[in-house]
Parts: C-alpha cells; sequence; structure tokens
C-alpha cells in the first residue's frame, strides 16, 4: 500500500478528504486516509472520434463525479463531441485535464471552445502536461528560433511555446499547471496514477557556446519567470501559474527579440537535421500513465505518442504490467509506427480516422494483437485490411471484435 506520504500532488485532496471523514464520524488518521484514496479509480473510459486526434474521457463510477480528460485534439466532428463533453462536465464534482503532448491532434479541440459560456464549463481543478521545461525544451524551442530559416518552424515553436497563453482560460484562479515526468505520483478526486513516460533524462540540446548560450541562457530565464515555473525540488511536482491576461502577448514579444537578435547573429543549422530532433522532441515528451494498486486486468494505461525506444525502455524496467483492460496505442496505429511489444489487454484504442495512405491503421496491430481483444477505432474504412476488402479477418478468425467510435464509445473499466 502506499503511503500517503509519498503523495506528490494530494495534500489539498488529503485534507477534504480528513475533513470529510471525520464530520462523518469515520476514521480519519493517515492508515485510513491512505486507504481511501487508494480505493478512487477509473470505472468508464468514453472515447470520442475527433478524426485524426486523442480526445478520452476518465469517469468514476458516479455519473456526475470527478473526471479527466486526457486530450482534447483533432477537429473533425468536433462540434457533436464539444456538445458531448459540455454535457458531461455541466455536472461534474471534479474537473481535469491532461494533455499528453504538444501535437496540435492532441490539444486543438480547445481552440474550438473559445466562447465565454463553453469557457466557463470548461473550468479545470487541474491541468497535467509534460515537463517540458525540465527535460530541456525551452533551451531546444529556443535553438530552433535561432537556427530555422522556415516560416514553417518559426510557426510552430510559437505555437508550443503559447500553450500556457491558451490554458490561462480554461484555470480557476488557484488552480495549477503541474509538469510530469516518470515517477511523479498524482492523486486526485477521480484517481490515483503513476506516470511512466517521459523518462526525466531525456534532452534535446543542440549545444551551441559562446554568446549563443548566454542568448539562449537569457530567453529560458525570461521564459520561465512569465509563467512563474517552481521547479521540482523536496518531493514537490513542477508547476507553473498561468493567470495573466497578456500572457500570450508577451510571450510573442519574448519570441520576437530573440528571433531579432539570431538574424543579427545569423545562425545556421542544417534544416532536415532542426526538424528531425524537433519531431522526435514532442514524441519523447509524451505523457504515459496507469493507476496505482488496480489489479492488471483492471488497470487501464495511456502511452500519448511514445516513441518505441521509450516504450521499450519502460517494458524492460519492469514499471509496465503485462496485462491490462484498456491500452490506448500510441501514434493512432498507423503503419510507419508499428509497435510490436505492447501489454496485452482486454481493448486496443486506436483513434486514426485519417484517409491518406501514410496514416493507414496498421494491420499488423490486428495480426499482433488479434486474439480475444477489442479494437476500438475511430475510423474501419482506413484500416489496411479494409481497402482489400477483408476487414479485420484475422480478428474475425482469432475471436476478436472491431467497434467504431461513432462519435464515441464508452468502455467500463470492470
Amino acid at each position: 500500500m502506499y503511503d500517503v506520504a509519498r503523495s506528490e500532488l494530494s495534500v489539498a485532496h488529503v485534507l477534504e478528504l480528513r475533513g470529510a471523514l471525520c464530520s462523518a464520524g469515520i476514521c480519519c488518521n493517515d492508515k485510513c486516509i491512505s486507504f481511501n484514496l487508494l480505493k478512487r479509480r477509473i470505472h468508464q473510459i468514453k472515447c470520442y472520434n475527433v478524426g485524426f486526434g486523442d480526445c478520452f474521457l476518465c469517469k468514476d463510477e458516479h455519473e456526475n463525479g470527478a473526471k479527466m480528460l486526457v486530450d482534447f485534439g483533432g477537429a473533425q466532428n468536433f462540434g457533436t463531441v464539444k456538445n458531448d463533453l459540455i454535457s458531461e462536465f455541466s455536472f461534474c464534482d471534479k474537473k481535469y485535464l491532461m494533455l499528453s503532448h504538444l501535437h496540435r491532434d492532441h490539444y486543438s479541440g480547445l481552440k474550438k471552445t473559445t466562447a465565454q459560456k463553453d469557457k466557463k464549463i470548461f473550468q479545470f481543478d487541474e491541468i497535467y502536461l509534460s515537463d517540458y521545461i525540465a527535460c530541456g525544451g525551452i533551451e531546444f524551442m529556443g535553438e530552433v528560433l535561432l537556427s530555422t530559416k522556415s516560416n514553417t518552424m518559426l510557426d510552430l515553436v510559437r505555437t508550443i511555446l503559447r500553450i500556457p497563453a491558451l490554458l490561462s482560460g480554461y484555470i480557476k484562479k488557484d488552480t495549477k499547471v503541474y509538469l510530469l515526468c516518470q515517477g511523479n505520483i498524482v492523486r486526485n478526486s477521480l484517481c490515483n496514477f503513476e506516470v511512466l513516460l517521459p523518462l526525466n533524462n531525456n534532452r534535446f540540446y543542440l549545444n551551441h557556446k559562446g554568446d549563443l548560450e548566454e542568448l539562449i541562457g537569457s530567453f529560458v530565464r525570461k521564459y520561465t519567470k512569465l509563467l512563474n515555473y517552481v521547479p521540482y525540488s523536496n518531493g514537490e511536482t513542477s508547476y507553473i501559474q498561468v493567470y495573466s491576461d497578456n500572457l500570450g502577448e508577451e510571450i510573442d514579444h519574448l519570441i520576437d527579440n530573440l528571433v531579432r537578435e539570431g538574424q543579427e547573429i545569423g545562425v545556421s543549422v542544417d534544416e532536415k537535421t532542426l526538424k528531425e530532433r524537433f519531431d522526435n522532441y514532442h514524441n519523447s515528451l509524451s505523457l504515459a500513465f496507469h493507476e496505482l494498486s488496480v489489479p492488471d486486468q483492471q488497470n487501464i494505461l495511456f502511452f500519448g505518442d511514445a516513441e518505441p525506444r521509450d516504450i521499450d525502455a519502460l517494458v524492460k524496467s519492469g514499471k509496465c504490467a503485462n496485462q491490462y483492460c484498456f491500452v490506448k496505442v500510441p501514434h493512432h496505429g498507423t503503419k510507419n509506427h508499428f509497435y510490436n511489444a505492447l501489454p496485452a489487454a482486454k481493448y486496443y484504442a486506436i483513434p486514426n480516422g485519417k484517409s491518406k495512405d501514410n496514416w493507414e491503421l496498421s494491420a499488423l496491430y490486428d495480426l499482433c494483437y488479434g486474439a480475444n481483444t477489442t479494437f476500438v477505432c475511430s475510423n474501419r474504412s482506413n484500416c489496411e485490411l479494409y481497402k482489400y476488402d477483408v476487414p479485420c479477418k484475422s480478428a474475425i478468425q482469432n475471436g476478436a471484435i472491431c467497434q467504431i467510435i461513432s462519435p464515441s464509445k464508452t468502455i467500463n473499466i470492470p
């Protein structure tokens, strides 16, 4: 059993629980609180079809209890999805948001909820991001801004660095945006979960020296100050506080100054190498998590878009269970990111939804994991097998089922 002292984000929840137990005449010492904290777990996962993107709602056993949205991405069908999410969050005890990483197909739905009435519904009690600051992300973003000649890259970096400003519209004044990496333990009103990825030793520096290093250092200090960044220390998880109404403009000003100074220095880095590192940076910071003290066949596992080498390291470390009830497949099940060593599961969620050949859902998932399992997919027509008129052939032979998310599908966790 995990001790309450190990909880890194649970001080408010422990006090809340102690008060509720004591007022009800129930034992409220630390041992009893540990037991009640560990009873919290996810009982339902609602999978949404947002096209090529992730959007999952985790719920407890009470319809109006605590709920956590894991990613808010995609644009296809989002009108219908938004209405359902508004209905889910309108009567809700506590609201939490996790963005697994900062790719548009995982957060762009936030931009579809800009109306004031929407923002009032989507006011989260806590928000979770991967620790892109401690893992060297801001240094790397600064290096990209100084090095690239591509307007597309500049726009992408600006979008990433402005994410905290986007989130400022979805938090309460006492809300923290927690930055997580491997080993962090989170206890909220819905569940207790352990962060499995990102690895806390990822670094993405291009290792520039001299004046350039000083310039990047200054940029990082100013950026983290704008976000009121509090780094990990004494068991307290890193977090940022993003309450400023002018945060977006302040970040833009900081970026514009750095780009101008970079143009004056005349830095040049191979654009192909830069883009490869940039793409790798995002996926290597994907949040992966599972619940604590839940039996393997009742547990859930979210992978974001974790890279195979990071999943390999995780599996070899023994931190991952061999069997889960629910696994969210990384990279939307696409052919060019197929991964053959996922833990076994009763349900595999594959939010694909693209029609282009290079984003097809690989038939290898069915061949590798098809025995007595259920695939929950956004778009069967994008399955590699389907275009050859043999949809889920091997899955049918192996006793598996394919269920389509249209526009949502609820999975009950026993």
